[in-house]
């Protein structure tokens, strides 16, 4: 009756724990995706300009940085989602042009970005990192402008991560915890148990068995060590287990006196008897 509340307690504490940790596992998860994705637009966005030098421009139907075209040149999409883990494309307007994003098993080739991210990195001219939308699956993304001479923007860079994947590294950590915190509650529902049961059970069991000694008349001195144990301590049990201990002494004092006093009583009677006797036969010779 004592450990199954507290068990029940332990198990609704950790739930709760659980599910605290778990929210704040999935916003760090997914604050450190976008993090990183705007640290690797950053880093992706050096390495072309220092692999290619010179500005971005339009020409015929073509995107170019100097003297390179980057129209399928997927080649360098690939390349720099491996340096990154990442998933990159590089925008001609809001065209993907080249990429590493992938669309039922071909490159998303010719897709658009979405009307929000357009809104933000090709007419307002500002990075975009947050949540998006690309070919039909959440990413946790980072955009920014490729700008030409004039100051426009005629192109996109992108990077970013799939939320299925950002979502399977929060799976894992979850796991991971579910079984942490049953190891935990496992260990510290024993640990209580042990507690409980030295503590308090134990020695309420010894007080008990103490007074059933009392209702059966039997008023021995403690000699036992538990029991003189339970009578030092300060607590409500030990405050208990000595008034236990002073009714016994109380008790087996009155049973002593009243011992004492049908030992007189007998004693007495005895006499009277006696006498009642001798004067019967003191009558009976006088007769």
């Amino acid at each position: 009756q004592i450990l199954l509340p507290a068990i029940l307690g332990l198990m609704l504490l950790a739930i709760a724990i659980g599910v605290t940790t778990q929210r704040t596992v999935s916003e760090g998860t997914r604050r450190m995706a976008l993090e990183k994705a705007r640290s690797d637009l950053a880093t992706i966005y050096e390495i072309i300009d220092s692999k290619f030098p010179g500005p971005w421009t339009i020409q015929g139907s073509s995107l170019y940085k100097g003297e390179t075209m980057f129209n399928d040149n997927d080649e360098l999409t690939d390349w720099l989602g491996e340096l990154t883990g990442n998933t990159v494309t590089i925008f001609q307007n809001n065209v993907r042009i080249a990429t590493n994003v992938m669309n039922e098993g071909k490159r998303a080739i010719g897709t658009q970005a979405s009307a929000e991210v357009v809104q933000e990195v090709l007419n307002a001219k500002r990075e975009f990192v947050g949540e998006a939308v690309v070919v039909g699956q959440r990413y946790q993304t980072a955009y920014r402008p490729l700008l030409d001479q004039n100051g426009k923007a005629i192109g996109m860079l992108y990077t970013g991560a799939s939320q299925a994947l950002v979502d399977e590294v929060i799976k894992e950590i979850a796991v991971s915890l579910v079984i942490i915190s049953i190891l935990a509650l496992a260990v510290v529902s024993l640990a209580l148990v042990w507690i409980i049961k030295r503590r308090i059970t134990g020695p309420i069991s010894t007080a008990a068995g103490a007074m059933e000694r009392i209702s059966e008349l039997d008023f021995a001195d403690a000699s036992n060590e538990d029991i003189s144990k339970i009578i030092e301590r300060q607590d409500e049990i030990g405050v208990m287990m000595r008034a236990g201990e002073k009714m016994r002494s109380s008790l087996k004092e009155v049973v002593l006196s009243l011992q004492e006093i049908s030992g007189q009583v007998a004693r007495n009677s005895e006499s009277l008897s006696a006498a009642s006797e001798e004067n019967a036969a003191t009558i009976e010779e006088v007769a």
